[in-house]
C-alpha cells in the first residue's frame, strides 16, 4: 500500500489541502489512496466510518501496480467528531486506516 490521506479536494489525480482536521462547513471530504504493487485488476473498498457507525462503503477498482484512487463524503454541519476510513480488500482486511476530525 502507497499513501493515504484526507483532503479537501482532488485535482490531477492529486490531493490538495490534505488535512486530518477539517471545519463543520466543509462540506465535502475526500480520501486518497495510492495503491502500490497490485495485481490487477481488483477491487478494495473506503469504509467511510463515523461515531463507531459505518455511512458508506465505497467500491474502487484498482487498475495497474501504481494506481491513485479517491473517494469522498458530504459532511453535514452537525457531523462533528472523529471520521475513519478503512482502505478493505474484498476478504474485509484492513490494508490502511486513516482519522480526520471535523471540528
Amino acid at each position: 500500500m502507497g499513501r493515504s490521506t484526507f483532503a479537501a479536494g482532488v485535482v490531477a489525480r492529486e490531493p490538495v489541502g490534505a488535512a486530518d482536521r477539517f471545519p463543520s462547513d466543509v462540506g465535502e471530504i475526500y480520501f486518497y489512496t495510492h495503491v502500490l504493487g497490485a495485481e490487477t485488476p481488483t477491487d478494495i473498498l473506503h469504509v467511510w466510518i463515523y461515531d463507531g457507525e459505518e455511512k458508506a462503503i465505497v467500491p474502487l477498482t484498482i487498475g495497474s501496480p501504481s494506481w491513485r484512487t479517491w473517494s469522498s463524503k458530504r459532511i453535514l454541519p452537525g457531523w462533528r467528531g472523529d471520521w475513519t476510513v478503512e482502505v478493505r480488500d474484498l476478504e474485509g482486511n484492513v490494508l490502511a486506516t486513516g482519522t480526520c476530525r471535523i471540528e
